[in-house]
């Protein structure tokens, strides 16, 4: 499936390549748009292609020293203008862009008409997604704890990855899964409140829409068996069959009500050429049970129930994405439900399968002594009481028990857990810090985040006040504000690496979703959090170095408007952010 979401920078990026390779021929290295990199020293370029990439013509550099010369007017086209582009033989390709231009266009169409004025896509719409959190809870398992701390990420990670599909325009549905009990303590801090909790009439809709599906895989498991039978049979003639495949044989025989059947998924990937291997489904697929000895359904099916329920009202038109997320132990199980719902529903054939997995959740730290504080709720208390004795060292224990005291710490536990678990590479192990915090609460992701939104929220509360009073005229139109007085290169630094490369950030976060014609794919939700985390180190450095309301003289005026403008749009983006993440934003702290 070939990508759909595009971006201000990856068409920049994508005009440049397309420059180069017309101008100096059809090089291979100039293929990929991810050879424009951004430059990690602003103030000697902002964006690079390295010499690698370029190698071929240094050694006569006249036959791109053209090409390189002409991007300045051509780039006046471009989404993004550059003022400057050289080349340098130990570096490569040297890349500044108008400051003065992109400070006064960028802001101007951010400011007016939002974030998504960055996405804008290939003209086709983005497929439909539909999400599996396959991560249940074992009743026999040894560690419950570590269990439920991994289905918290793996609803997070569900979460996530909606906001963000649907940010970029796609209808994105997560399936509920049978069997998996979220605690509320989860629900509260994922949003999944609304997948378990229906109403009568929606619950009574959902249940015969289910019998009914139930019905159909029913009647296409008896062919499905029909088949099977024959094959073993045909096989039998040839081969004296084995004790457990004659045993197999009549197992799937027929169905009643009293009766368990199986299905072979080797066949589905034979039939289907399915990839099988690295990166692909497990070589140790075989059998799965569908139904038990008492002809109820199990799991398996039932998932496949729930997805293809989810995948009815799906426009025909499209080729939906299905995505199962799993703990690497739970891998096996989600890719059965693939295999399984491909052999019974007629639906599946124009979908899409994709599978992810998630590392575990670990703790650094047993919070000083022995005491088991894994499971969710004890984690939830202990990032709370950090958060109170924090609160209670500013303002005092007075207000500790008040409604809006709490609910303020219910927001920040939320962001606390939530980036400290998302801001880990999916794969790898979250390892969460619960040992005593000698610093700050700020010392939180999370929290300082927060922190950090807040002070702008207050910055420019400060200032409307200041111009009720009359100290300030009103921020002036966008078209008069000369932006040419930001000279400062954190200022730059902040709409070039964050305002400006955000929309990339969440292409990013979708890794190759879209993309990818592989059983697994490699999405990336540790990116926004750990994009609003940087940037809010570099705001509150710039923050603390600046001082933003000036006296109210003429002369200092132009200026001040122009960082607020700055601040603003930067402002729209934690926001934004902080809504893919679920988290609610406080405007004080």
């Amino acid at each position: 499936m070939a990508a759909t979401i595009s971006t201000e920078v990856y068409q920049f990026r994508s005009k440049l390549i397309a420059h180069l390779r017309k101008s100096c021929g059809e090089h291979h290295f100039l293929d990929n748009i991810t050879n424009v990199r951004i430059h990690r020293q602003q103030s000697v370029a902002d964006f690079i292609i390295p010499a690698k990439c370029v190698r071929s013509f240094l050694s006569d550099n006249s036959v791109i020293s053209s090409s390189i010369t002409a991007i300045p007017n051509l780039s006046q086209d471009w989404p993004i203008r550059v003022a400057e582009a050289t080349l340098d033989s130990k570096s490569g390709i040297l890349l500044k862009l108008d400051r003065s231009c992109t400070f006064q266009k960028t802001l101007t169409r951010h400011l007016s008409l939002g974030t998504k004025v960055f996405y804008q896509g290939s003209g086709k719409p983005v497929p439909p997604v539909l999400i599996l959190s396959g991560c249940r809870c074992k009743a026999e398992s040894n560690n419950v704890n570590l269990e439920k701390r991994n289905q918290l990420r793996c609803e997070l990670v569900a979460h996530h990855l909606k906001s963000v599909c649907k940010l970029f325009g796609a209808e994105v549905k997560l399936v509920n899964i049978p069997g998996k009990d979220l605690s509320p303590t989860v629900c509260r801090l994922t949003g999944r409140g609304e997948v378990l909790y229906q109403s009568d009439d929606n619950h009574k809709t959902s249940a015969e829409s289910r019998q009914s599906i139930m019905e159909n895989f029913r009647r296409s498991l008896k062919k499905h068996l029909e088949i099977q039978k024959t094959k073993k049979m045909d096989r039998s003639e040839q081969n004296i069959p084995s004790k457990s495949a004659t045993q197999s044989c009549q197992k799937g025989s027929f169905i009643s009500e009293n009766t368990s059947a199986s299905i072979d998924l080797r066949h589905v990937l034979d039939s289907q050429k399915l990839l099988v291997g690295k990166r692909g489904y497990s070589s140790n697929l075989a059998e799965v049970e569908v139904l038990t000895s008492t002809g109820s359904p199990c799991n398996t099916l039932q998932q496949c129930v729930e997805l293809e329920e989810a995948a009815a009202d799906i426009a025909e038109d499209s080729i939906p994405v299905v995505v199962h997320i799993s703990v690497p132990s739970q891998s096996f199980l989600q890719q059965k439900v693939d295999l399984l719902w491909r052999t019974l529903s007629e639906k599946s054939e124009r979908f899409q399968q994709v599978h992810t997995t998630i590392g575990p959740v670990s703790l650094s730290d047993t919070h000083g002594g022995g005491s088991d504080v894994g499971d969710v709720e004890s984690i939830v208390a202990l990032y709370d009481a950090e958060l109170r004795e924090a609160s209670a060292v500013k303002y005092g224990d007075d207000i500790q028990e008040l409604e809006t005291e709490q609910q303020r710490r219910a927001v920040l536990v939320k962001a606390a857990i939530t980036f400290d678990i998302l801001s880990t590479a999916l794969g790898s192990t979250v390892k969460l810090d619960l040992s005593p915090k000698t610093e700050s609460s700020e010392s939180r992701r999370g929290v300082f985040v927060l922190y950090n939104y807040a002070r702008l929220a207050t910055l420019f509360d400060r200032f409307n006040g200041e111009v009720t009073k009359g100290v300030y005229p009103p921020l002036p139109p966008l078209n008069e504000v000369h932006f040419d007085v930001l000279r400062e290169e954190e200022e730059w630094k902040l709409l070039f690496c964050y305002v400006m490369q955000f929309p990339d950030i969440l292409r990013e976060t979708l890794g190759d979703l879209y993309s990818s014609t592989l059983p697994f794919f490699n999405p990336n939700p540790h990116k926004v959090s750990s994009f609003l985390y940087n940037l809010s180190r570099d705001l509150s450095v710039y923050y603390s170095r600046t001082h933003i309301l000036v006296e109210p003289r003429e002369h200092l005026l132009p200026t001040m408007y122009a960082r607020l403008y700055l601040l603003k749009s930067v402002m729209l983006v934690m926001k934004e952010g902080l809504d893919l993440l679920d988290i609610e934003p406080l405007l004080q702290m």
